[in-house]
């Protein structure tokens, strides 16, 4: 679960409050249990410390295949997360979306 993923990751930086931001998945994607994760995901980041979640509910996806964002939305997206620890300045940022793991070194 999300709650475990964060945990080992900051256990395997060493870092127990590592920052970590992650996109909620849309509303529009079309599966069963997308209402599920989203609520699942916003409990993670109303009850996990450093943990901020970008809501993604008014970025448009793709009507071709009902998943994944149009171009204009992967940007708004990128910036969204790239903003979400600006005031908190860190040297390592642990950056989720969906399920790849971004590893990052921000720029002082």
């Amino acid at each position: 679960n999300l709650t475990a993923f964060i945990q080992s990751v900051r256990d395997d930086l060493g870092q127990a409050d590592l920052p970590f931001v992650f996109s909620q998945i849309s509303p529009l994607i079309d599966g069963p249990y997308v209402d599920e994760v989203r609520a699942n995901q916003a409990l993670v980041a109303a009850s996990v410390a450093n943990v901020v979640m970008i809501d993604t509910a008014d970025l448009p996806i793709r009507t071709t295949d009902q998943l994944h964002y149009i171009d204009s939305s992967k940007l708004e997206l990128g910036d969204r997360l790239g903003n979400a620890f600006v005031p908190e300045p860190t040297s390592l940022v642990a950056i989720a979306v969906g399920l790849p793991l971004l590893l990052r070194r921000r720029r002082h």
